[in-house]
């Protein structure tokens, strides 16, 4: 993942925390999936959102986040890992 990816999950991040009290209203515990700060689609599984994501985009950065009340740790998942691993 090059440095200007980074910028756009940041402004994806950005895009989410200004929307997650509507979405979370709307879509509670689902994952959304978001590409140049566009709600692309909600999702019911981390899975769908990912598999959404990479049909949509291919290995074009793109940011999936469940919504959630209380956020927990900070972890990478396989698929984060996996995705970054497709951009190097």
């Amino acid at each position: 993942m090059n440095h200007s990816d980074l910028g756009k999950l940041k402004k994806e991040l950005e895009y989410f925390s200004q929307k997650k009290v509507e979405w979370l209203k709307l879509y509670p515990s689902q994952f959304v999936l978001i590409k140049d700060s566009n709600l692309i689609g909600t999702y019911t599984t981390l899975d769908e959102a990912y598999n959404a994501g990479v049909d949509k985009f291919g290995s074009q950065p793109f940011l999936v986040k469940q919504l959630l009340d209380k956020e927990p740790p900070e972890e990478l998942s396989s698929h984060f890992a996996n995705a970054i691993n497709v951009c190097l």
